[in-house]
């Protein structure tokens, strides 16, 4: 059953370079991970302030190793800092697609 997190974080006024940094310096590692099917990062087009996550796994196993890796922890610790507030996550099971 493939896994798929989507988040939501809201970024301080004037570190949203920083907050984009960090995402593309931890979204390299993660597509390595063997697990990884997808991991794309975006910003809110309708708020300039916000960053949203989308990510599949192949399973919660996965998603749940990545979180152990130390680079994924350092993004945590940087991104928190970023952030104007806790962020928005939700995992989804998937138990099935049609492409149309």
């Amino acid at each position: 059953m493939k896994t798929t997190l989507f988040a939501t974080v809201q970024i301080k006024p004037g570190m949203m370079d920083a907050a984009l940094a960090a995402c593309v310096a931890v979204r390299e590692p993660s597509l390595k991970e063997e697990g990884c099917i997808r991991y794309n990062f975006y910003v809110q087009p309708d708020s300039g302030h916000e960053i949203v996550f989308f990510e599949e796994w192949v399973d919660r196993a996965a998603l749940d190793l990545h979180f152990t890796f130390p680079y994924f922890k350092e993004f945590g610790e940087k991104l928190g800092e970023l952030a104007a507030g806790p962020p928005s996550i939700r995992v989804y099971e998937v138990t099935g697609y049609e492409d149309i």
